[in-house]
């Protein structure tokens, strides 16, 4: 759907949680994992009619890191 004079608008609950553990001052071991929860993509015109409203699977990420 081209809307070159409307908006669009992306809303979502991220959400991140986080780990971080130093046993000694050489050694670093970290990790998160994060998501994006509730997501909703709207498209509405310049007067703020709706045209298109779609909900959209959650997201997840994570990463993972260790360093001496």
């Amino acid at each position: 759907m081209s809307v070159p004079s409307d908006v669009g608008r992306d809303r979502s609950f991220p959400t991140v949680l986080g780990v971080d553990w130093h046993p000694n001052r050489a050694t670093r071991l970290n990790a998160f994992a994060g998501a994006a929860l509730f997501g909703v993509l709207e498209i509405l015109e310049s007067n703020a009619n709706r045209l298109a409203r779609r909900r959209v699977d959650p997201v997840l990420g994570a990463n993972f890191s260790i360093s001496f």
